[in-house]
């Protein structure tokens, strides 16, 4: 049994709703793992994948060119 960590400590799984969410952008994918217990959200998760890492970044002024 998989173990959830929610605001109200480690849970159970099966005792949670799980629902995922999914948005593309043009260079990156986001999922985001949602789980409720009676319909509050109790824990999220979102995982980034970066499809395309920029051509040009200026990292140490916080500007990506490209």
């Amino acid at each position: 049994m998989a173990l959830v960590t929610t605001i109200y400590g480690d849970m159970d799984e099966s005792l949670l709703e799980k629902e995922i969410l999914f948005e593309e952008y043009p260079n990156v994918e986001v999922t985001i793992t949602r789980y409720t217990l009676r319909g509050e959200e109790v824990h999220r998760s979102p995982h980034i994948k970066i499809l395309q890492w920029p051509q040009e970044a200026n990292i140490e002024q916080g500007v990506i060119n490209g």
